[in-house]
């Protein structure tokens, strides 16, 4: 969503007897003066040990692509299923645990982190391996390093 000059926002959940779990992020846009536009995209089906992009800065993909030089990408690991992250010291990376619970290996470092805990590597970033002994969902952030 582009909100243009401004937003209000409410949220709620409508059912009485359902619990309800989200997850919002709200990202600055790098321009101003841009119509308020709302996009939708199904994501489809994700597989473990895989990354589905979810907002891409290059048009052409299935992910949304709102101008801003930012990727945002769902992953779905299981016991035999990691994922890996390539090393870039030009990016910042955050990395958000959905769902589960997850091993992190970046270089000699290993952190465990269960469901709602978050990683930031906000000038650069090295190799990194998530590994779990069943299914976990993460969320992955890029953009350029401060």
């Amino acid at each position: 969503m582009h909100a243009a000059s401004g937003i209000l926002h409410s949220q709620m959940n409508a059912s009485a007897t359902h619990g309800e779990r989200h997850f919002q992020l709200w990202f600055a846009p790098p321009w101003r003066r841009r119509d308020a536009e709302v996009l939708q995209r199904t994501l489809g089906m994700q597989r473990s040990g895989q990354w589905t992009s979810v907002v891409a800065p290059a048009a052409g993909t299935a992910a949304i692509d709102f101008g801003h030089d930012l990727a945002v990408d769902l992953g779905r690991l299981d016991a035999d299923k990691p994922l890996s992250i390539q090393a870039n010291p030009a990016r910042s990376l955050y990395l958000h645990l959905m769902d589960g619970e997850a091993v992190v290996h970046c270089e000699e470092n290993v952190l465990r982190l269960q469901a709602g805990d978050a990683l930031a590597c906000p000038g650069g970033f090295p190799s990194i391996t998530l590994c779990a002994d069943r299914a976990a969902a993460v969320l992955r952030i890029e953009q350029p390093a401060p």
